[in-house]
């Protein structure tokens, strides 16, 4: 059996077999074909409907939060309208660790998701991401460069263009998911902050107390999600 989780960018893809995950690799979300998936059933969360598309009919089930509540309480929220990868994450963060816990997905997207200690789900907060700043800004500007992602954030303001931009971007998103993490933790306290997605490891460092997830955590979820 596959378990796909579709991004905005990257589509990452693994085989469950004898309870054990392997094989994962990761797709560009627009070179995602049917082709990838095999023959066997994929159980999958996709936020890119179009990609969805593309790989219909290939025997692919998608989670949602409607169609796999039982043991998570989506009741404070929209379940119709919440992404199929926040509903994943959700699942894995109780499979992973005690409850009340948070989940900081760091990708396209940056994402809160909050379980307290009865399994209820809390939507936490969505923004944009280090990347979809930086292709913002070169695509509303004249002349604003987009600038490629670095490590870690400056200490400092630049003395350039691009010093500028990384200060603004990347200190400033810093400052961003903290003050979010601030006001979140005011409402409900969490035992453990965690943190996934592709941009995890910029951030864990600037977010004390933060733990990074397990490997294919959102994968994991799918999983957790599909079976309850």
């Amino acid at each position: 059996m596959n378990l796909l989780n579709i991004g905005n960018t990257h589509s990452t893809l693994g085989v469950w077999q004898n309870h054990t995950l392997e094989r994962v690799v990761s797709i560009p979300t627009g070179e995602l074909t049917p082709e990838w998936l095999g023959d066997g059933e994929t159980l999958a969360a996709c936020v890119v409907p179009p990609a969805a598309a593309r790989i219909a009919g290939k025997n692919v089930r998608f989670i949602d939060a409607l169609h796999c509540a039982k043991s998570i309480d989506f009741s404070r929220v929209d379940a119709a309208k919440l992404g199929a990868d926040r509903v994943a994450n959700a699942f894995a963060l109780a499979k992973f660790f005690p409850l009340p816990a948070l989940v900081i997905d760091c990708g396209t997207a940056i994402t809160f998701e909050i379980l307290d200690e009865k399994r209820r789900f809390y939507s936490g907060a969505i923004a944009p991401g280090r990347k979809l700043m930086r292709r913002s800004l070169h695509v509303g500007t004249a002349q604003l460069p987009e600038i490629p992602l670095v490590d870690a954030p400056p200490e400092t303001f630049g003395n350039d263009t691009i010093g500028n931009l990384l200060f603004g971007i990347d200190r400033g998103i810093v400052g961003l998911v903290k003050e979010l993490l601030a006001k979140t933790l005011n409402d409900i306290p969490a035992g453990h902050i965690v943190l996934t997605g592709g941009d995890a490891a910029f951030f864990l460092p600037e977010l004390p107390g933060a733990e990074a997830a397990p490997p294919n955590f959102t994968l994991y979820g799918i999983l957790e999600a599909a079976e309850k």
